[in-house]
């Protein structure tokens, strides 16, 4: 692959993207992919494990000659879908191998499938600069959490929530109370409740609204609800509306969105799955009350949107 001199600059197009290097004095830098590179570029993506709350490790750098110290390496990495965002990416402290370990970012809360990563590597001294893309070979399971107890995820009528931008926004009704026990399936329930008559005579129901994580890419997709062995009191139905409030789903007036108890599966015709799929990065579910039921409730242990089957 030859050598560089002089301050020069070199592209490159390696195993999996492309290489830039740059001398900055009158020294050689070997450019080769193999074992005489100055940085050999190793995938792991095959073994990573899960990207999460612990770290994954997708790549390894191998410095063959000692030119560079783990604080002048910097890596970025997004997941390999434009509309998705980064992902944290570090360089492990001390000497060479370096690894690239992954973790959950901001962007990718909630996110659960696999997917190919992009990483931009640049490591610089005094000497040289390398700058490099990658895609990683194999796709990386990325199982991001997303906490439903941060006030930031849903909107109720209650002063503990924070961000109001959420739909239903000033037309929420009725509470929520432990909504943290919605973020796993693992028995404990949040208590969904209505409001109480107001004067006597109206019936103000509830209207809670709650983020979604990104959906993945499908061709269709379901809504599942897990419920605690108590029937809810009243009707409740749920369904999907965007960021301005647009219902992307069943309004609720059928059978098929009324919660019962125990376990809520709700497919979507093609229609509402497109729809979904348009509006995957802007997703948000409703929890309602239709009935003229005075102060209902719901004991919700789990809810989850999820593709039937994957897009193309």
């Amino acid at each position: 692959m030859g050598s560089l001199a002089s301050g020069g600059g070199l592209l490159l197009f390696g195993t999996g993207g492309s290489t830039q290097i740059t001398s900055h004095r009158d020294v050689a830098v070997n450019a080769a992919e193999g074992d005489d590179a100055i940085l050999q570029f190793v995938d792991r993506s095959k073994d990573a494990g899960t990207v999460g709350d612990g770290a994954a490790t997708v790549y390894e750098i191998r410095d063959n000659v000692g030119t560079f110290g783990s604080d002048e390496i910097s890596v970025s990495a997004r997941i390999d879908e434009d509309d998705i965002g980064a992902i944290d990416a570090t360089v492990s402290d001390g000497s060479a191998p370096f690894e690239i370990d992954l973790r959950c970012s901001d962007e990718t809360a909630g996110l659960r499938g696999e997917y190919t990563i992009e990483l931009a590597f640049t490591a610089s001294n005094a000497d040289s600069t390398i700058s490099a893309d990658r895609t990683t070979d194999e796709p990386v399971t990325v199982d991001c959490g997303f906490d439903y107890g941060n006030s930031a995820n849903y909107r109720d009528n209650t002063e503990d929530t924070t961000n109001t931008d959420i739909p239903p926004r000033e037309a929420a009704k009725g509470s929520v109370t432990t909504p943290s026990n919605v973020n796993s399936d693992d028995g404990r329930y949040a208590t969904f409740s209505s409001e109480s008559r107001d004067d006597g005579t109206e019936i103000k129901g509830a209207e809670i609204g709650f983020v979604l994580p990104t959906a993945p890419k499908s061709d269709a997709y379901e809504l599942r609800v897990e419920v605690s062995g108590d029937q809810p009191s009243g009707d409740w139905i749920v369904y999907l509306v965007d960021g301005a409030g647009t219902r992307l789903t069943s309004t609720g007036n059928g059978p098929k969105d009324k919660l019962k108890k125990n376990t809520n599966r709700f497919a979507f015709d093609s229609d509402e799955s497109g729809r979904i799929r348009s509006n995957r990065t802007d997703l948000y579910l409703i929890f309602a009350t239709t009935s003229n039921g005075n102060e209902v409730t719901a004991m919700v242990d789990y809810f989850e949107l999820r593709p039937v089957s994957s897009s193309s």
